[in-house]
């Protein structure tokens, strides 16, 4: 993984119990642009509830597919969806898109550190966590699960920074 690639930010809002999301309830920039993560690609995401991180997860496929097959899983080949998405309330997923480069093992290891930082952290896991694949660490993993964790809890702590998450 080249340590100087830096992931693209993008911010979507999604509401439980539907399967469609009226356009009122999408994230818009501050242009007034739709706000998501584009195309096919190495993508880590952060799944956030009253500020507290509550998934993690990874994708190569675009974000919009990656949500839509985790909201429509019923357990058919034995993968039941998103826990979360089962859960009334409002969450917002953070993505951030990488390089094509970086492949999915990176990702997860990086997804891992995240993950194990957060336990660190809050003496939990995070709420909706159902599975986490581990992969021999590099100090640049760490550094990189670092960073991410880090910009979005400051991001948390002042929701300004993160324009309008939840316009109506």
């Amino acid at each position: 993984m080249n340590k100087s690639i830096h992931p693209i930010y993008y911010t979507v809002t999604v509401c439980t119990v539907r399967k469609n999301i009226p356009e009122k309830e999408m994230t818009y920039n501050r242009a007034g642009h739709l706000v998501v993560a584009p195309g096919k690609g190495p993508k880590l995401y952060m799944v956030t509830s009253q500020k507290e991180i509550v998934y993690v997860g990874i994708a190569k496929q675009s974000l919009a597919a990656r949500l839509r097959y985790g909201f429509n899983s019923n357990g058919k080949g034995g993968y039941y969806g998103y826990r979360w998405a089962k859960q009334n309330g409002r969450y917002c997923v953070h993505c951030w898109q990488f390089d094509e480069k970086i492949g999915m093992e990176e990702l997860e290891t990086v997804e891992a550190e995240i993950v194990f930082l957060i336990r660190k952290s809050t003496e939990k896991w995070p709420k909706h966590q159902t599975e986490i694949h581990f992969h021999k660490s590099e100090k640049y993993h760490r550094e990189i699960a670092a960073r991410l964790v880090k910009i979005l809890r400051i991001a948390l702590s002042d929701s300004s920074t993160l324009g309008n998450v939840w316009k109506k």
